[in-house]
């Protein structure tokens, strides 16, 4: 039987991060829960992450007692460190990120493409809102083996920082089928936001640009395809 284990849940970020944990109170986050705000500006180009996996169990582990064994063996190996930067996850959605429990509730993990065959838990990593056009990017780095996360562009104290769950290459419809099928929440960012009129232009521009990459994949001299890698600015 797999014991029990209590963790300390408080927000107590140290005093030299770039950025907190918010409950909404300070950053509008709507019905977004927790999120991670910049205490201070953050340059395009910050590395604002850097997280070793904490916990990671095999999509195809089906038992949930050889999930649990897998998890206990893994807590037990962490230092406190690592103990301490899982406070921000409470139990049921620590219990739920490993994907002990497979239903149509809304997933809290991460999702990392690099990680794709592995449901996983970082640290604060976990705690980063998806936005269509969001301001930051995340990305596995297989060198360092850990969870990097960098500016896209300056964020501003006690503005959210966010990632994309998936890729803004995709038009309105789909982004919003895969995260309604992925994720249970729809996406009411900017971009899916947009006027229709707006929208059906940029769902064009989107079209042209995934056009273009995939004649550059193929090697094809007969696209104009390195003047339309120009709308890749333009599409978001």
């Amino acid at each position: 039987m797999t014991r029990a284990r209590d963790f300390s849940f408080e927000n107590n970020p140290s005093a030299d991060t770039i950025y907190s944990i918010s409950n909404g109170a300070d950053v509008p986050l709507g019905s977004k829960g927790l999120g991670l705000a910049a205490t201070r500006h953050i340059p395009k180009g910050t590395r604002i992450i850097s997280e070793p996996i904490l916990i990671s169990v095999p999509k195809r582990m089906y038992s949930t007692e050889e999930r649990l064994k897998l998890i206990d063996q893994q807590l037990d190996a962490m230092t406190d460190d690592q103990r301490e930067s899982l406070r921000h996850i409470s139990v049921y959605e620590w219990f739920r990120l490993p994907g002990i429990e497979r239903d149509n509730s809304p997933r809290h993990f991460l999702p990392v493409k690099e990680l794709s065959t592995m449901d996983v838990i970082f640290g604060d990593a976990n705690r980063i809102n998806h936005d269509c056009d969001s301001n930051a990017q995340h990305h596995w780095n297989d060198d360092i083996k850990r969870l990097t996360v960098h500016a896209l562009r300056d964020i501003q104290p006690g503005e959210e920082i966010t990632t994309s769950y998936g890729s803004f290459l995709n038009s309105q419809n789909v982004r919003r089928a895969m995260f309604e099928a992925m994720f249970s929440f729809q996406c009411s960012c900017r971009l899916c936001s947009l006027p229709d009129n707006q929208m059906q232009e940029r769902d064009r521009k989107v079209a042209q640009f995934t056009h273009a990459e995939r004649s550059l994949q193929k090697g094809s001299d007969k696209h104009p395809a390195f003047i339309k890698l120009g709308l890749f600015r333009v599409a978001r």
